[in-house]
């Protein structure tokens, strides 16, 4: 049983996605959890409402479908849909908004939104984010019934800067490719690590105490994981139901030591499980990547991680890392009087890209 390994086991009493009651807007004692509705859509927000909005005019108007807001204020004040819907906008007809008690992340709003949701499938969205309408509600009616605990979608990247073009695929369309070339959908089981871009089904989450890290970063890493692991089978679709909106002062480039710490030390708990697991294979590297972001910011503080990284991906990969780095880049990076003349023999090559 998968019970969120990269921290440890659920808190006792329950999967940890529950809550104590009072704690935000939604007590445990008002929900019934039928499966009358068929998909949630959860949506954690704090900003810009015009924003959320754009995103809720992308979701088709279905019966079958409820949409969970999750308002990540730190108010944990009950909401209703006129507070998101005064600026105008379609009111989707089964919506639920909530708000957390605290400024906790996006982690704890998508658990939150968990906790409350009634369908048979999960889907989630950020809420800057928009779907693409019409492939989403074909994508809806083509899987509704299927028997898989996850379907994998692919994801249409777009820069908030219309001056910026955005020409090659998302990295969802490379595992995509993968699974198609190899037969092999490990390669997107293991590799698709965000929330949105796929279809989850309710129980398997709940089965196995399924939920996101309340961490500042990559707090969806170990949500994704473990549902891969836990999932018995899964599905993929080449169609893209999901627009992904690249901004610059998002979160997901940031690149403070703070931030590259975080996600180094989540992404070293999922590669490292996969490793144990004999599912080496599959793992993004992106731990290595994430190490060199750390390395260039504080060479000292990355020293004192390579134990680990090493314990993680093993002796080898590392060694090739280093040399697929090449010495004279890691002296480039070092202030001058921490390194000595470059030597001529081992030459560097070209690194692979931070992803």
């Amino acid at each position: 049983m998968i019970t969120n390994e990269l921290l440890g086991p659920s808190p006792p009493g329950g999967p940890a996605y529950e809550l104590p009651r009072g704690e935000d807007s939604l007590s445990r004692g008002t929900i019934q959890k039928e499966y009358s509705i068929t998909f949630s859509i959860i949506i954690p927000h704090r900003g810009d409402l015009a924003l959320l909005r754009r995103c809720l005019q992308s979701v088709p108007d279905r019966n079958d479908t409820e949409i969970v807001i999750v308002l990540d204020d730190g108010t944990g004040a009950p909401r209703r849909n006129g507070d998101i819907f005064n600026g105008g906008g379609r009111k989707p007809g089964n919506c639920t908004v909530l708000s957390t008690a605290e400024n906790r992340g996006a982690g704890h709003a998508r658990n939150v939104g968990m906790r409350a949701a009634s369908g048979t499938w999960l889907i989630f969205a950020d809420s800057d984010d928009v779907f693409i309408t019409e492939n989403f509600n074909a994508e809806l009616d083509r899987w509704k019934d299927a028997e898989e605990d996850i379907v994998f979608l692919d994801v249409e990247p777009t820069h908030t800067d219309e001056s910026i073009r955005i020409t090659e695929n998302h990295w969802t369309r490379t595992y995509i490719n993968k699974a198609y070339r190899y037969g092999d959908t490990n390669f997107i089981r293991f590799q698709h690590t965000t929330p949105w871009g796929k279809f989850i089904k309710r129980r398997l989450v709940e089965r196995h105490s399924i939920t996101f890290q309340e961490v500042p970063y990559c707090n969806d890493t170990r949500f994704s994981v473990n549902a891969a692991l836990a999932a018995r089978s899964v599905a993929f679709s080449d169609t893209r139901v999901y627009r992904y909106i690249v901004r610059s002062d998002s979160l997901t480039h940031k690149s403070d030591l703070d931030s590259c710490l975080c996600r180094f030390s989540v992404q070293r708990a999922y590669e490292s499980k996969l490793v144990r697991r004999g599912l080496g294979k599959y793992r993004p590297r992106v731990v290595e990547d994430m190490w060199l972001r750390v390395f260039k910011k504080d060479p000292a503080r990355s020293f004192s991680l390579v134990p680990s990284l090493v314990a993680s991906i093993g002796v080898r990969p590392f060694i090739r890392f280093v040399c697929k780095i090449g010495k004279r880049r890691l002296q480039a990076l070092l202030p001058a009087a921490l390194t000595g003349p470059a030597s001529p023999r081992c030459r560097p090559t070209r690194s692979r890209g931070p992803t």
